[in-house]
């Protein structure tokens, strides 16, 4: 399910590491 690995992906990456991602693509 989207949800559940969208909330394993946060939990993989951590938000900082995602924000950094977002900025740099």
């Amino acid at each position: 399910e989207l949800e559940n690995l969208t909330e394993d992906i946060f939990d993989f990456t951590g938000l900082p590491d995602l924000l950094n991602w977002l900025e740099e693509h």
